[in-house]
Formats: structure tokens, C-alpha cells, sequence
């Protein structure tokens, strides 16, 4: 009787391990000269404070970056590597993984430091263009143009915001010192816009330095300084980056009263007709 009381003990204890499901362990470092959230879905990470759980292994974990305000989210590295710009990535947890999220700080532009008083004006002979997926960018300077290109950025736009030229550099010759660089873009930019540089690891905000017009955004680069990315003198090298806003503008929203000239008295004239209309006919 003992006997057959310990085989069924054994039996059941064996049945317990095999239905227990294995798990295995996800964890998020998080690094960068910015700052943001990760959490995942299912839940169990919220980094902020907890940057590892274990989750069903070979479950499907989605990890969602936010960054914080000031800051934009770079890139996913380690096992999530091949997520890269994208704010959300979803991994296999097949195994023990480790995700590396970076953020990147944004930073108001410091003024350019003694700027000439009137900066050197467009030449249209100092012109080039690049084509980009949404159609083509033109650059036009006062200097010779050494290039110009178009090529993916190395971060996500933050939230509202969409980068759909990706980053645009130029390289061009001045004798001053100084260069006004006017980019026109093929369709008008949204209000509430901003320009960026990204130098290094940082990104810096110049939207306060830049004139935005319609489609075409006007600024004055200068030769040697922090954000010139080439230290040969006489030569600047800049990366820029657009980003539109796609907010809806405030107070807008669909529908509502007209308020265009003439527009609402002609609405209520035909309210007025159909009425009298209507008033006929029922006395005939």
C-alpha cells in the first residue's frame, strides 16, 4: 500500500514539473545621453524601475519606448538590434535576452557666435538638388557647393512629429566664415515644424535660428562651429533634419460652422427658403 502511495505521489509530482511552463528572462538597459520609458506587452517590464521579467518561453513580448519630453528615441541594440530606429520591437523569448534602448537629448541651439551683420545673400548659380522619396530637396547658397545628400536618420522623430526626407547634408566652400543655406523642399511646411542638427550623440533644436516660409527654410551655418562636423577651415559640413508636425492645428477639428466670408449667410438663406417652401405648400 505504501508502495503504491509513493508511485502515485511520484506520478503526480512528475505530471506538476512537465505541465509547469518554462520561462526565460527579458532585460532592457537603457543608455544615451537622453531620457524615456520601455515597457513591454505582455506586462512584466515598466523601466522606469523594472527592467527585467520572465515571460512564457517562445512568447511573443513587444517592447514600447517612450522617450521623455526633450528627448527622441536613437536605437535598439543587442538582441533587439534589429529593431533599429523603430520606437516599438517585438522579440522572440526563446532565451535569456537582453535590449539595449537608447535615447538621445535635444538641445536649444546656442546663438551663432558673432554673426556678420548681414549674412552673405543666395547666388542662384550655387544650386544642386537631391531627390528623396517625397520628391526633390533644393539647396541654394552663395559658395561652391562641394555636396549634397539625402540618407536615413539615426534616430525616431518624437511623438506628433514624422521625418519624411530623412537628413539632408551639405558641404560647401566660404571665404566669410559664414554661409546662408536656403533648402526648398517641394510641398509647404506645416506649422509648428522644427529644424534639427545632429552632431555627435546629441541633437540640437535651431528652429528658433531658421526662417520657415512656405516650403523653403533659410539659416546661416558658420564655419568651424559646434555644429560644423568638418574642422577643415573654409569648409562646413552640416546635417540637417526636418521634422513636420503632424498635429492638427489648434482649434481646428472637422465640421462646425462655416466661418468664411459669405459662406454662413448663404446656409442660413437656404434654411429660410426650404421653410417658406414648405409653408406654401401645406396652405395649398
Amino acid at each position: 500500500m505504501l508502495r503504491k502511495l509513493s508511485l502515485i505521489a511520484s506520478l503526480s509530482l512528475g505530471m506538476a514539473y512537465a505541465q509547469t511552463p518554462q520561462t526565460h528572462t527579458l532585460t532592457v538597459n537603457k543608455v544615451g545621453n537622453g531620457t524615456g520609458s520601455v515597457i513591454s506587452g505582455p506586462a512584466g517590464i515598466n523601466c522606469g524601475g523594472t527592467c527585467s521579467a520572465n515571460f512564457t518561453a517562445g512568447a511573443n513580448v513587444t517592447l514600447q519606448s517612450t522617450p521623455d519630453r526633450g528627448s527622441a528615441f536613437s536605437e535598439w541594440r543587442g538582441d533587439c538590434a534589429s529593431c533599429g530606429t523603430n520606437r516599438n520591437c517585438t522579440i522572440i523569448v526563446d532565451s535569456n535576452k537582453s535590449c539595449i534602448a537608447e535615447f538621445v537629448l535635444i538641445r536649444s541651439a546656442p546663438p551663432i557666435s558673432n554673426p556678420p551683420p548681414t549674412a552673405p545673400n543666395v547666388d542662384p548659380a550655387y544650386t544642386r538638388t537631391v531627390d528623396t522619396l517625397v520628391g526633390l530637396v533644393r539647396l541654394e547658397t552663395s559658395s561652391q557647393i562641394l555636396s549634397f545628400r539625402q540618407s536615413g536618420i539615426t534616430f525616431s522623430p518624437p511623438e506628433g512629429f514624422v521625418a519624411p526626407y530623412g537628413a539632408i547634408e551639405f558641404s560647401l566652400t566660404t571665404n566669410t566664415g559664414y554661409e546662408t543655406v536656403r533648402l526648398v523642399f517641394p510641398r509647404p511646411i506645416p506649422a509648428g515644424s522644427r529644424l534639427l542638427k545632429q552632431v555627435g550623440g546629441t541633437l540640437y533644436d535651431i528652429t528658433s535660428q531658421a526662417d520657415i516660409r512656405g516650403s523653403v527654410v533659410t539659416f546661416v551655418v558658420q564655419d568651424n562651429s559646434f555644429m560644423d562636423t568638418d574642422l577643415t577651415p573654409n569648409v562646413i559640413r552640416d546635417p540637417i533634419v526636418l521634422l513636420e508636425n503632424t498635429s492638427p492645428p489648434a482649434g481646428g477639428g472637422g465640421g462646425g460652422c462655416s466661418t468664411g466670408t459669405g459662406g454662413g449667410w448663404w446656409s442660413l438663406l437656404a434654411v429660410a427658403l426650404v421653410r417658406l417652401f414648405r409653408k406654401f405648400r401645406l396652405r395649398r
